[in-house]
């Protein structure tokens, strides 16, 4: 009993509860307590960090890799789709290319198809929209070139179309018809026109469809190509992935009419290229047409000739083209520039 009174503090220190150590607690407990949330606990570990950041750089990679695949799928569609007719296995005659609708001169077109089979058959037909009731009549002649296995090539010339007014027009070939497809030439009277100009397509079939995209929306009256159309005209592939594939997105060139300026990837030994200006029946690379209030020019830079100089001076001497209220000269090459003309250039 004394020593309770005497040593209060000796009770004091036995009865309580002895001092415990520290406990042993891991890493993992005390960055619970810091991030409160245990599901993000992994976040504190620089090994972690590293590993799931790696992941996601794969993931982002990855998307962005798939996103410029699919941006680049209509280009190997297209790839696929040309060398599937091009093999015999196919069989049949399937059309490969076209229409496209190219301007040639004033008032006067020129409708170019291809097909995979020769058909002394094929034709194309054309009626006024205004003459619904009359029927499709045929062009007195047409241009027929064997290319390449299964290119068979057809071209139509026609002159003395009526401006500012819908014309129909379909092809057939091996006893099948397209689409009908109108168009309508542009006005030579002074009113708003639009026109889409663009060029050098040539390296670029993915950028060039997507240009070709954003000019279907704007609905041009007349759509221009400044030359080199594709990079080497002798490979006969790349006439469709890289040129008509983009432009016939929902029958553009089929309706739309087109002026095709000669690039100097566009010549071959000396010569246009048959699909633009070339075949039994050359067309001139030169000419003028009216447009609204513009005279538009067409120049061929490939041609250095006396011919087309006196050409180009008599065309600027006419009255189309003094009425123009604006002469507008479409070329490939500018006249002056230090890659084609060092000489010129320099003086």
């Amino acid at each position: 009993m004394s020593l309770v009174y005497l040593h209060p503090l000796i009770i004091m220190t036995t009865t309580a509860t002895p001092p415990q150590k520290p406990e042993q607690t891991n890493g993992r407990d005390n960055r619970r307590r810091l991030f409160v949330c245990p599901r993000m606990a992994f976040l504190a570990r620089p090994s972690q960090i590293a590993k799931y950041g790696l992941l996601v750089v794969a993931i982002l990679g990855l998307v962005y890799l798939a996103a410029i695949g699919l941006g680049h799928l209509p280009f190997w569609l297209a790839w696929m789709s040309d060398w599937r007719h091009e093999s015999d296995w196919l069989g049949g005659c399937a059309l490969r290319k076209g229409p496209v609708l190219q301007v040639v001169g004033q008032a006067r077109v020129r409708i170019l198809w291809e097909a995979s089979c020769a058909d002394g058959e094929s034709r194309v037909y054309l009626r006024k929209a205004s003459q619904t009731s009359s029927n499709f009549e045929p062009p007195q002649t047409f241009d027929y070139s064997a290319l390449a296995h299964r290119r068979h090539l057809y071209a139509a010339v026609i002159p003395d179309l009526p401006l500012n007014e819908t014309i129909e027009y379909y092809v057939e070939y091996n006893g099948r018809k397209t689409a009908v497809f109108p168009f309508r030439l542009p006005s030579d009277q002074p009113r708003p026109v639009r026109l889409v100009l663009m060029g050098d397509g040539q390296l670029g079939a993915t950028t060039f469809r997507r240009n070709i995209k954003a000019a279907i929306r704007h609905k041009p009256d007349l759509f221009v190509h400044l030359g080199d159309i594709v990079q080497n005209c002798e490979t006969w592939r790349d006439w469709y992935t890289h040129a008509f594939a983009p432009m016939s997105q929902h029958g553009f060139v089929a309706r739309c009419p087109s002026v095709f300026v000669s690039g100097n990837h566009d010549w071959l030994h000396g010569r246009p290229n048959v699909y633009l200006h070339d075949l039994p029946n050359p067309l001139k690379t030169y000419f003028a047409l009216t447009v609204g209030s513009a005279r538009i020019i067409v120049l061929d830079t490939e041609q250095e000739r006396p011919e087309q100089t006196a050409w180009l001076e008599a065309e600027l001497a006419s009255p189309a083209s003094g009425k123009a209220a604006f002469r507008i000269v479409v070329v490939h090459v500018p006249p002056y520039i230090e890659f084609w003309s060092p000489v010129d250039w320099r003086n």
